[in-house]
């Protein structure tokens, strides 16, 4: 059994970006063991995008996937920060089957403040996170 988060982190409102409906339920579950309780999901960027712009409480993280129809993670973070809305600067971490140097060189120069790996671990997951959200504890 892992050990409890804090209110602080745990209470976090978390937004999965994900097309793969099995990949999507696992980073769910890996979340929740960690103790997040707080999660929505979407299929795709522009899904992502509607709840960003409709939610009442405002997205805190979001987690997407990088390959995606519709709208790829390339284009959804490129939309939300150039967008005049209030979830802007919402931190993102992007998750992509390989470490391509151009890839993550783009999505840096995109404003992504982190990315992970596939297959990734519940311990890489949190690290990421708490690394990313570590001004805002």
């Amino acid at each position: 059994m892992p050990t409890p988060l804090p209110a602080e982190l745990s209470s976090r409102r978390i937004l999965i970006v994900e097309d793969e409906a099995h990949a999507r339920r696992v980073n769910v579950d890996i979340l929740e063991e960690l103790g997040f309780s707080n999660i929505r999901q979407a299929m795709d960027g522009a899904e992502a995008l509607d709840i960003l712009e409709t939610t009442r409480s405002p997205i805190d993280l979001v987690i997407c996937d990088l390959a995606m129809p519709k709208m790829d993670g390339f284009a959804f973070v490129e939309k939300v920060r150039k967008s005049r809305q209030y979830y802007r600067d919402t931190p993102i971490i992007m998750l992509t089957g390989s470490a391509n140097a151009d890839a993550v060189i783009r999505l840096k120069s995109l404003g992504v403040n982190g990315y992970l790996v596939k297959p990734m671990t519940p311990e890489a997951i949190l690290d990421r996170i708490k690394y990313v959200l570590r001004f805002r504890l």
